[in-house]
């Protein structure tokens, strides 16, 4: 039977995950630091259309429960 293979995104998500482990707020304080990054990055070469990154930076990070 064959390993699943993890895609790159899943294997830096979980690298996050454990060297945050027991920091949430800090998880998020440095992915919204990134988020501010790429918003001004894809700003800069697109003004007319830049997406809404919450989602991909942070969502997946909240709190559970």
């Amino acid at each position: 039977m064959e390993t699943p293979k993890l895609s790159s995104a899943a294997l830096r998500t979980g690298a996050l995950l454990v060297e945050y482990r027991g920091d949430r707020v800090g998880l998020l304080f440095h992915l919204g630091g990134l988020m501010a990054e790429a918003h001004e990055h894809l700003a800069r070469l697109n003004p007319d259309h830049v997406p809404d990154l919450h989602r991909r930076f942070l969502a997946w990070a909240r709190a559970r429960g």
